[in-house]
């Protein structure tokens, strides 16, 4: 459930890129989820655009 408002949109040619964006893999809360009512879309791309996380972090033990 992430803690952020999501973008709806199912035409941004970068939906799955965007954390925002169901498209991306993010899984919105079924019932406290909100969404954004419409995006600033421009020729530049959105100005809410946020940068799914390419890597995955892992903790590493270091305990001997």
């Amino acid at each position: 459930m992430p803690d952020i408002t999501m973008c709806p949109s199912t035409t941004c040619s970068r939906r799955t890129e965007c954390y925002r964006n169901e498209a991306s893999g993010t899984e919105p809360d079924p019932y406290q989820q909100v969404y954004f009512i419409s995006t600033d879309m421009n020729e530049n791309g959105c100005h809410m655009f946020f940068p799914q996380h390419t890597k995955k972090y892992v903790k590493e033990d270091h305990a001997d």
